[in-house]
């Protein structure tokens, strides 16, 4: 499985981009799923916008979206900036506990 973290330009950033996608990775790699970043070509993406204009969706297939983290944002719920990344790895979880399941028939 791959997981493809997303950033914005950072033109507006208000929370620490990096560290917040340092621990995702970190996360994700305990999980055994590759990362990479940027890419569209993934099972989940996560998104991170320093802002709430939310740059890093732009584009994107929402369907592939595991969570996106805008400024103090998860999903568009105002977190803590010491619970982004925890909130955003829950949703993770989630996003990938669905695809994880058969299909029914």
């Amino acid at each position: 499985m791959i997981a493809s973290i997303r950033f914005c330009g950072g033109c507006n950033p208000r929370i620490d981009r990096r560290l917040i996608a340092d621990q995702l990775a970190e996360y994700l790699r305990t999980a055994a799923i590759q990362v990479v970043y940027n890419k569209s070509e993934a099972d989940v993406i996560i998104c991170i916008s320093g802002c709430t204009a939310s740059c890093a969706v732009q584009g994107m297939n929402k369907e592939q979206i595991g969570a996106v983290i805008a400024g103090p944002y998860v999903d568009g719920m105002a977190t803590t900036e010491i619970d982004l990344s925890l909130t955003a790895i829950k949703k993770v979880r989630d996003y990938l506990g669905k695809l994880e399941k058969p299909l029914s028939t």
